[in-house]
């Protein structure tokens, strides 16, 4: 289960995926739980021959997330995923960036920085590695290898 929370003086969402305790919510506006479920579950029932487009922004929790599309990334060829990545958020939760970038790569996906006017700049896994390990967040555009997702939108700079 996750809990999501509003912050009443910030007017912001968050989730844990820890327990939240009595204490925390003295301090939150209100919280309700939800069930958790995979990518692969929520997809599972999805038919379709067009692209997939995932933006995952989850505070840390992007390894565990990616894991739950394994069966996702193997059924869909077109597969674009925007994800934020922040090496100390990840580290919350027992994950590194390097470790969400490996398993990224072992399922054929490329990473790229997107560049002002939405151009696409492909970057190798250290570069990837250096922009998360900062203190801000860093979007990084996965594009799976061979998807023609790319080149349709014709993303790249020549």
């Amino acid at each position: 289960d996750v809990e999501i929370i509003s912050d009443p003086e910030t007017g912001g969402v968050y989730n844990r995926v820890a327990t939240v305790t009595e204490k925390d919510r003295e301090k939150v506006g209100s919280c309700i739980t939800s069930q958790m479920t995979s990518i692969d579950n929520a997809l599972a029932e999805y038919d379709s021959e067009n692209y997939i487009f995932m933006k995952i922004d989850v505070e840390g929790y992007q390894h565990k997330v990616l894991q739950g599309c394994e069966l996702t990334f193997k059924r869909f060829e077109d597969i674009a995923l925007l994800v934020e990545l922040n090496e100390s958020s990840s580290q919350a939760y027992g994950f590194s960036v390097k470790a969400t970038l490996e398993l990224l790569a072992a399922a054929g996906f490329r990473s790229n920085q997107i560049l002002l006017g939405g151009i696409l700049k492909p970057i190798g896994f250290e570069d990837a590695c250096h922009m998360a390990s900062g203190r801000e967040s860093v979007d990084i555009l996965f594009i799976k290898e061979g998807a023609v997702y790319g080149r349709r939108a014709n993303f790249y700079a020549d």
